[in-house]
């Protein structure tokens, strides 16, 4: 998968295979018709069946005044195991503070109706 997403590299303008994505996606988190621009992006470049080590593996958060980058290396495999301990932690803790925000806004709404 081509990602548009990514900034070209030198070696991608002087011929060399450019590289392929196994995740490439950014999402606004607001309508547009909001004008503020608070987005995530993800990009897990293709490793290429193992092969190829080095990839960017990079999650960006951003509001409309900052953005978080967060890398997450697998070229070792104490990176590896970090990178993946990391993710875990990240989707764990977004999923608890999700159903806590539901349950949340449930309450609020039960007493303002």
């Amino acid at each position: 998968m081509s990602c548009p997403l990514t900034k070209t590299s030198p070696a991608q303008n002087s011929g060399d295979k450019k590289p392929q994505f196994a995740y490439c996606e950014r999402v606004f988190l607001h309508p547009p018709t909001t004008g503020k621009n608070s987005y995530i992006c993800a990009v897990a470049e293709s490793s290429e069946a193992g092969a190829y080590k080095a990839g960017d593996y990079v999650l960006i958060l951003a509001d409309c005044h900052h953005a978080i980058e967060l890398e997450f290396s697998l070229v070792n495999p104490k990176q590896r195991e970090e990178s993946l301990a990391k993710v875990d932690a990240l989707a764990n803790i977004v999923n608890r503070f999700r159903d806590a925000l539901y349950i949340e806004a449930k309450a609020i709404e039960s007493v303002n109706e």
